[in-house]
């Protein structure tokens, strides 16, 4: 019998996107699946593309929501999923026609609860791009440390057996969602697939939540940071000192921009009280290459120690 895959799409307001991203799912080369379509208080009409589409093919199912952010859009399309297997699909992003198919044949015969493929931000599918990669197969010990590295840090791109997400949820009302819960994925898989080709293609537009400038949002990647730190140096060492790598960065970036930009006095101030509080942890650190420490000196001696050297930075 084939395994029955759920498609969770959340949409909110990228109409001009929208119906690419449909097209590409409905023209899957798996039979077994439904679409998911988790309309997140969409205001420019991708309500009634979502709807037009439902009456089109009856493996979509439309769920109207208020809006509640990415997450909360995420966990609802977990709640109404009957597959036993999972992916994500951002609503102006598409896939490759056996994109779904590829995934699924990686786990075939393989005890893997989980599947990644690459991605790319091209705008076009070439024309030969028939999959024809060799699947590698890796352990927990070498997916989580790649991952604190930052591979494959989204939730999309990648193809989930249900049982993963059991008494797991994205955090709501915050953005960089998925680094918050991917270690607890991962964490659970014995062994993962690895499949070398492209198969996810990935939209950069303006406005994004990625590509947002400054605001009250932007410390959430911080945030899920510092959990994910806190969670690690727990478990593994190792582990650790990679999740610290990623709080650093997040630390340099954001304060950076809070000098730069001339907001958010508290938030640095917290940054500042932050890094000398951990000084010997975040210096110490292993996994912290040396180039990194004149920016966290910097940030310890104050603005007006910072704010020149990080436009220099920036100007060079």
């Amino acid at each position: 019998m084939t395994p029955f895959v759920s498609v969770i799409v959340p949409v909110f307001n990228v109409a001009d996107y929208l119906e690419r991203c449909i097209t590409s799912i409905r023209n899957q080369t798996w039979s077994g699946l439904e679409i998911l379509l988790i309309d997140d208080g969409s205001t420019d009409g991708c309500a009634d593309v979502c709807d037009q589409a439902a009456l089109k093919d009856g493996r979509i199912k439309v769920i109207h929501q208020a809006n509640a952010g990415l997450s909360a859009a995420r966990n609802t399309g977990l709640d109404f999923a009957s597959g036993e297997y999972l992916t994500f699909v951002d609503s102006d992003d598409w896939v490759h026609p056996r994109y779904v198919e590829t995934m699924m044949d990686s786990l075939r015969n393989r005890p893997a609860l989980m599947s990644l493929c690459k991605w790319s931000s091209s705008s076009v599918i070439p024309n030969d791009s028939t999959p024809k990669g060799m699947v590698e197969i890796i352990d927990r010990d070498e997916a989580i440390p790649r991952m604190l590295k930052g591979e494959w840090v989204s939730a999309w791109a990648k193809l989930y057996h249900r049982s993963l997400f059991e008494g797991i949820r994205f955090p709501v009302g915050k953005n960089n969602e998925d680094y918050a819960i991917l270690i607890h994925l991962f964490e659970r898989c014995d062994t993962i697939c690895l499949i070398p080709d492209v198969l996810y293609y990935y939209f950069i537009r303006e406005g994004s939540i990625t590509h947002s400038p400054l605001n009250v949002h932007s410390f959430d990647e911080l945030d899920n940071a510092k959990a994910v730190w806190a969670y690690c140096r727990q478990k593994n060492p190792d582990w650790g000192n990679l999740a610290l790598f990623n709080v650093t960065a997040s630390i340099i970036k954001l304060s950076g921009a809070c000098l730069l930009e001339n907001s958010y006095p508290e938030k640095y101030r917290e940054m500042r009280r932050f890094v000398s509080a951990h000084r010997k942890l975040f210096f110490g650190n292993p996994a912290l290459p040396f180039k990194y420490h004149p920016f966290l000196w910097a940030l310890m001696l104050g603005p007006a120690i910072q704010r020149p050297f990080m436009r220099a930075y920036y100007k060079r």
